[in-house]
């Protein structure tokens, strides 16, 4: 798909994942690539039912992929050729869809490389340049070259997911952000997004409601699903925001990406959680250094937890057990167990640093279980920030975003019968302009407190930084 009089577009690159031979899988993503085209972009989606039925072939994705880009290279500087000029091969994006979401990294990988990692004898020569990917419910840790995670740098990076898919039932390309690392020598963005309602085969035109195949699907739980039209309207508009912030010179990172609660009349109704991280932001705790629970990441930096029933960095898990490969604090506590008339907290205390024109950002889960539908309610959190001087200003983060509990998903009517659910939690990033801490000093902070007015509760919080 590509705009009819333009040259020179930023071009997207897409491939599906594991489906049945008999569908043409790679005409599913007509809808995005009819909307991408229309605002400039070519978008050329790749048929890989080669690979499909294989395992262990993620690799062999990603290099399929990295030929297809070449091929279109040479028409791209092919007189008389349909697509002659239509390609700025300066401005490359790629996007993947289930085992593709997952080959895309692979891909950026590869085209790095100078050798295939696991056979040294097979050379590469792609080195394209690539900016941005965009990964729709991927598999994760399918393919590991050396053994190793596919662990990428200086790459922008969106992954979008939703919370009752039937097929990648955990948010496993979390796992891939991650792995996304910066190092401050780029303007580069990671951003995710966790949809309520939405399943794997509705983002692809011909995968449907049913995420499996006869005769399990004929167990699976469709009701409640954003319609396909909705799904889809989703996708295109988060993926069009995510390349036209990230593929074009001026980049304005933010707004949809960062907090979608503006944008609600392009958006259908229903939950978004999102994560997000930019290249400028200084972290102060990500929890990955040691196991001492007293120190931070940065230098100095120091952390304590008060009137809390238990608090350590742990490695978190998805719903169903499996690690999310990173680590975060977990904070727990319940007043009738004792620090009655006491309000949890975690305090990070920090070398005196001047915040002024910048925001404090945080990543937070709600990890509580056990509740029943109509009995889940947003957290409660208070941001208190303390200068040198001992002077306090404290603001709401409900001002800010919906910092929501676990989804209760029922993916499969079996649950009903066994009255069985799922909890799934999503990290919900959360930025405060430090200008709105009023009555400090915000050149001299030294202090940043957590404060939990609820009776009881589990919490996860990671990355925490400034910006």
């Amino acid at each position: 798909w590509y705009p009819k009089r333009a040259s020179n577009c930023p071009a997207l690159f897409l491939i599906h994942g594991n489906h049945n031979w008999i569908t043409d899988s790679y005409l599913g993503y007509g809808y995005l690539g009819d909307y991408l085209a229309s605002h400039g972009y070519v978008v050329v989606s790749v048929d890989e039912n080669a690979c499909n039925g294989l395992s262990n072939e993620n690799d062999g994705r990603a290099v399929l992929l990295l030929e297809n880009i070449r091929q279109l290279e040479a028409y791209n500087n092919e007189e008389g050729n349909p697509l002659h000029q239509k390609i700025d091969y300066g401005k490359l994006a790629l996007a993947g869809h289930s085992r593709g979401g997952e080959a895309i990294a692979t891909a950026y990988l590869f085209q790095g490389l100078d050798y295939y990692p696991d056979n040294g004898n097979r050379e590469f020569d792609y080195h394209f340049s690539i900016r941005s990917l965009v990964a729709i419910a991927p598999t994760c840790g399918q393919y590991r070259p050396s053994g190793r995670d596919v662990e990428l740098e200086d790459v922008n990076y969106f992954v979008i997911h939703g919370s009752n898919d039937q097929d990648v039932n955990t948010f496993m390309g979390m796992e891939q952000y991650e792995d996304v690392a910066f190092t401050g020598k780029k303007g580069c963005m990671k951003a995710s997004l966790y949809l309520a309602g939405a399943n794997h085969g509705q983002f692809n035109s011909l995968w449907g409601q049913y995420d499996l195949m006869e005769p399990v699907n004929r167990a699976l739980n469709v009701g409640g699903f954003l319609s396909q039209q909705e799904q889809q309207q989703i996708a295109k508009v988060f993926i069009k925001s995510f390349l036209d912030q990230t593929m074009g010179e001026a980049r304005a990172y933010g707004g949809l990406l960062a907090d979608c609660r503006a944008y609600g009349e392009f958006l259908p109704e229903t939950l978004y959680v999102q994560s997000y991280q930019t290249s400028d932001l200084e972290i102060l705790c990500n929890f990955e250094e040691d196991v001492r629970l007293e120190t931070g990441t940065a230098p100095g930096t120091r952390i304590q937890a008060e009137y809390v029933g238990n608090w350590r960095e742990g490695l978190l898990e998805f719903s169903d057990g499996s690690s999310r490969g990173n680590y975060a604090v977990i904070l727990k506590w319940d007043k009738e167990g004792g620090a009655a008339g006491k309000e949890a907290c975690m305090s990070v205390s920090m070398p005196k640093m001047d915040l002024e024109g910048k925001t404090l950002q945080f990543d937070i889960m709600d990890l509580q279980e056990g509740f029943a539908e109509g009995e889940a309610k947003l957290l409660d959190l208070e941001i208190v920030a303390e200068d040198s001087q001992g002077k306090e200003a404290v603001v709401q983060v409900g001002e800010y975003c919906a910092i929501y509990p676990a989804f209760l998903v029922r993916v499969n009517k079996l649950q009903y019968i066994w009255k069985e659910l799922a909890y799934k939690h999503q990290f919900q990033t959360v930025s405060i302009p430090m200008e709105d801490f009023t009555g400090v000093d915000r050149a001299e902070i030294c202090k940043v407190t957590f404060r939990f007015p609820e009776e009881k509760g589990k919490v996860a919080i990671d990355n925490i930084g400034v910006r």
